[in-house]
């Protein structure tokens, strides 16, 4: 049994917020002899490498809880890494070549959906999916395919390399196909997020307004129309007059 990840489990069983940052310290000062050096190796679509240590507890001493929360904090550890930088390939190894890397991998296929079609993803999968769309989208990173993970020896682990690529050549070019024929128009763009929703409108290149709209205060919102469109069925189906969407009932529309 692991101590401090003992401690982690019962914060979490007991309602108190357990952060990925402190998880991460509280891994990183385990024992060897107790633990596991795993490293997470991205390739991306412009071919470059870049590798991320972490430490995890040795999964195999774990209680069914503490491997859980080992599991999922290397999950949302991968998650974080590609929502950044995105990436066509993930490569798992572990010092030493434990059993841990290869489990590692399969945990990453069943959460993050690795070969499914992208509207069969779970949760954690929509990293991917963002992941594969920015490949598709700069020239030539169609080529990348769909993301791919698998567990390595540490030996052939590569070395961390740079983009072969700038900013200022693919990237920029793309940017630029994006915005051709669109001089001197006007353009309204809208982000429905999961949480919020932004928009921004531009006329003639130069953003005039930019605006963020709580989406919990949206969801309340509809919930209270829906409230009200099922009050409004109930009022027409008893004969009597709707107050509150007289346009709608008395003309016999649907709601």
């Amino acid at each position: 049994m692991n101590a401090p990840t003992r401690n982690l489990v019962e914060a979490a069983q007991a309602g108190r917020p357990v952060y990925i940052s402190e998880v991460r310290r509280a891994f990183a000062d385990l024992a060897p002899a107790a633990s596991v050096p795993v490293t997470c190796t991205f390739l991306g679509a412009d071919e470059a490498v870049r590798a991320f240590a972490l430490r995890l507890p040795r999964l195999a001493d774990l209680p069914p809880a503490e491997r859980d929360l080992a599991v999922e904090y290397f999950l949302a550890s991968v998650y974080n890494i590609v929502s950044t930088i995105g990436g066509r390939e993930l490569r798992i190894s572990a010092e030493g070549d434990p059993p841990e890397a290869a489990e590692l991998a399969a945990e990453v296929f069943r959460a993050f959906g690795v070969g499914r079609p992208r509207r069969d993803r779970p949760g954690y999968g929509r990293a991917l999916n963002v992941a594969e769309r920015m490949n598709e989208a700069v020239p030539g990173g169609a080529a990348a395919g769909t993301f791919r993970c698998l567990s390595v020896p540490h030996r052939q682990v590569p070395a961390a390399t740079a983009p072969t690529t700038a900013p200022s050549g693919g990237v920029l070019e793309m940017c630029r196909q994006a915005v051709a024929g669109l001089e001197g128009r006007t353009l309204c763009g809208i982000d429905v997020g999961g949480t919020d929703i932004k928009l921004a409108l531009a006329v003639r290149g130069a953003v005039t307004l930019a605006a963020y709209v709580d989406g919990i205060a949206i969801l309340f919102m509809l919930c209270g129309l829906t409230a009200r469109r099922c009050e409004n069925r109930r009022t027409r189906r008893a004969g009597r007059a709707c107050r509150s969407c007289a346009t709608c009932c008395e003309g016999g529309a649907a709601a």
